[in-house]
């Protein structure tokens, strides 16, 4: 910890865990509401919740996480029940974004544009100060970062490079299912290209400014010991933390 002083909030390492799963769904949920368009890396979720009569905005989420999950086990020719903890995170991160979706989709907000936007501001940055916070902590986060910090290491990919191939992968399929099923442009639109630009330096941000007043060590020793990776893959975490989503 560069700050000499002692951080307010200690020990939070299985806390913001847990505000980072209400931030990062509060935020998709409140940018679908201003419907400007979705990051890349959820758009296929939402088009797919969309066009089917069974699947939610959340189940969608962690059954693509699945598939990342089964993915990265081919990649690393082996089942890791660390990572396999991460669809656990996917199941939990979305029920809580259906939670919010219901939420926000009951209350009457105007749709003038200026409220809109405001709705877009605030889910930009909810989103972001939870990946910041995912990066923290020691529990297993959701597939998508997973799949892109592991899969990099075992192909030999620096993860930067991966994470944006993964991320204009993600729009193409994103692109295909929106003109396939809405023959136009459903959840992605200008919002889409506003979080690409700006989410990987406000999450450094975030992350910056985390470090002045969190401390991340765990709570739970025992349950740490079981789940926590190897300290060189964190290390590797925290600095390619503003590279993700």
């Amino acid at each position: 910890m560069e700050n000499s002083k002692a951080p307010y909030f200690r020990r939070w390492g299985e806390i913001s865990f847990i505000l980072a799963a209400i931030f990062t769904t509060m935020g998709v949920a409140l940018m679908t509401k201003a419907n400007f368009g979705l990051s890349m890396i959820v758009a296929p979720a939402y088009i797919i919740s969309e066009v089917s009569d069974i699947l939610t905005f959340g189940m969608s989420e962690y059954i693509i996480q699945a598939i990342l999950l089964a993915t990265l086990f081919v990649i690393i020719k082996r089942v890791e029940w660390r990572y396999a903890l991460s669809f656990l995170s996917a199941i939990i991160y979305g029920a809580i974004l259906d939670f919010f979706i219901i939420i926000f989709n009951s209350n009457n907000v105007p749709d003038e544009l200026w409220v809109r936007i405001l709705l877009y501001i605030v889910g930009l940055l909810a989103s972001d100060f939870g990946v910041a916070l995912y990066f923290n902590s020691y529990l297993p986060p959701c597939a998508y970062d997973l799949f892109v910090r592991e899969a990099s290491r075992h192909l030999h990919i620096k993860m930067t490079k991966f994470k944006i191939a993964y991320d204009w992968s993600s729009l193409a399929v994103a692109l295909i299912l929106s003109l396939l099923f809405f023959r136009r442009l459903h959840g992605i639109g200008i919002g889409t290209i506003v979080c690409a630009a700006v989410n990987g330096p406000l999450i450094g941000l975030f992350s910056k400014l985390m470090y002045r007043f969190i401390d991340f060590s765990p709570r739970i020793s025992k349950l740490h010991s079981l789940i926590a990776v190897s300290s060189d893959i964190d290390a590797e975490k925290q600095k390619d933390c503003s590279s993700s989503q």
